[in-house]
């Protein structure tokens, strides 16, 4: 039983974030079953599973039910975990940590090894506020770029795009096509930042939350829930300031 799912380095991934998200209990229970429960005041997703199944078997049913759980999930809330434990000689980048390579002979700005997770830069951004100055710059170019992207694909018209430090909104659409994005989301993956945005320009199709608003988002941006998750499960307060 063990041997007959294999998966890939991407469905690893997605596993590893859906097991971030649910509360796995196993026991004599005869088929999988989905709650959601509330402690104080966190609320969670539990799976109860039977003790019968492996981890591969029970990996495999969390994996094609990913959207169900996300939806899930959407409506819970999540302790957040610090992603940047230790800054020291590090910086967290559009979703992941990458450690610190000065080199002032370097040609280019900077270069982003992924491979290994090192940024290569010519500028000394692990001094806090050159750091700090180092993303602002990145997310009044990268914000934008993006969000004219995706106005230009569902032919939004988009009259002006504010983009600040907010502690308590990721984004905002005014009445007048205004956008407002959160500069933090500079912090956070680009399939993060493409949801927030999304979000958005739902708006100016629907300036409300209501089913008609989540059905037009789901059909434009179907991955929605899936990457909104990242900011519920992800702490980045204190790095951006």
């Amino acid at each position: 039983m063990s041997n007959i799912y294999k998966f890939s380095s991407e469905e690893l991934e997605d596993i590893d974030l859906l097991k971030k998200i649910l509360i796995i209990k196993r026991g004599n229970f005869k088929a999988y079953k989905f709650r959601k429960e509330k402690e104080g005041f966190y609320k969670f997703i539990v799976l109860y599973a039977p003790k019968l199944y492996n981890e591969n078997t029970i990996n495999a049913y969390i994996l094609k039910n990913q959207y169900n759980i996300y939806k899930m999930a959407y409506k819970c809330f999540f302790k957040k975990t610090n992603l940047l434990e230790n800054t020291q000689n590090h910086i967290l980048f559009l979703g992941k940590v990458y450690k610190i390579d000065y080199d002032n002979l370097l040609q280019a700005d900077f270069i982003l090894n992924d491979e290994e997770n090192i940024i290569h830069t010519k500028h000394n951004i692990n001094i806090p506020y050159k750091k700090s100055k180092f993303l602002e710059e990145q997310a009044f170019k990268i914000l934008p770029e993006r969000l004219n992207m995706y106005a230009e694909k569902f032919k939004l018209y988009i009259k002006n795009i504010k983009i600040k430090n907010y502690k308590s909104l990721w984004g905002a659409c005014y009445t007048d096509n205004t956008i407002l994005l959160n500069k933090r989301l500079i912090l956070c993956p680009k399939s993060a930042i493409d949801a927030i945005i999304c979000h958005e320009l739902a708006h100016i199709m629907h300036p409300n939350h209501s089913k008609d608003f989540y059905a037009t988002l789901e059909k434009i941006y179907p991955s929605y829930y899936k990457d909104y998750i990242w900011l519920n499960i992800y702490k980045t307060d204190n790095i951006l300031d």
